[in-house]
């Protein structure tokens, strides 16, 4: 009796064995991130569940585990304790093709120093079918990614169409409804919601 005495003892899962202790804590951990999840929006809410997470982490250092365990914690704080205030929709991604990678660079480049875009993707060798004046047509084109507010897509449709080398140049977005909030805020900084931080134009 005296041995087991002397073996770990969480008050909180109330539970002896190590192993046991630490399948147990990473449930409960993962249970209060979905948590997290779902209630963020409350700060009160946020506030109690780190309070809880605090105190978790402190229990295991008290007993003297230094296992993956606590550094997952440790990271998991660390990255929700900025959270993201910023609505579904706000951000969108959005999808133009060009003739080649020269084109697409400098389109993409435009973009991000006007602060349309905070980033591009390029990516080359796309295989494009499509019909073009009652014919089947198969081209090479590169692909642009575009990162931006949707606030912004009007200008940044404009500025794509007066400066592509199509007839008619493909553009279309779709809102991210969700997404990792240190990029979401990045994309926030990067991107001013009016066009007052807009480098000046000419990149025809």
């Amino acid at each position: 009796s005296n041995r087991q005495a002397k073996r770990p003892f969480c008050l909180l899962c109330g539970s002896l064995s190590f192993s046991a202790f630490s399948k147990h804590s990473l449930s409960l951990l993962q249970s209060i991130f979905s948590a997290l999840v779902l209630c963020w929006l409350s700060s009160t809410v946020q506030q109690a569940w780190m309070s809880v997470l605090q105190s978790i982490l402190r229990c295991w250092t008290g007993i003297g585990i230094t296992s993956p365990l606590v550094h997952f914690g440790r990271r998991a704080m660390t990255s929700v304790a900025a959270p993201s205030n910023i609505s579904p929709g706000t951000f969108s991604v959005s999808y133009v093709t060009a003739p080649d990678q020269q084109v697409a660079k400098k389109l993409a480049e435009a973009l991000v120093q006007k602060k349309l875009a905070a980033c591009v993707n390029i990516i080359p060798n796309v295989v494009s079918v499509y019909e073009w004046k009652n014919e089947i047509q198969t081209d090479s084109e590169v692909l642009m990614v575009i990162k931006s507010r949707t606030l912004r897509l009007d200008e940044m449709t404009t500025f794509v169409r007066e400066n592509h080398p199509y007839e008619v140049c493909e553009v279309i977005s779709t809102p991210i409804q969700h997404g990792n909030p240190p990029y979401l805020k990045w994309l926030s900084e990067v991107v001013p919601a009016a066009g007052d931080g807009d480098a000046p134009s000419g990149t025809k």
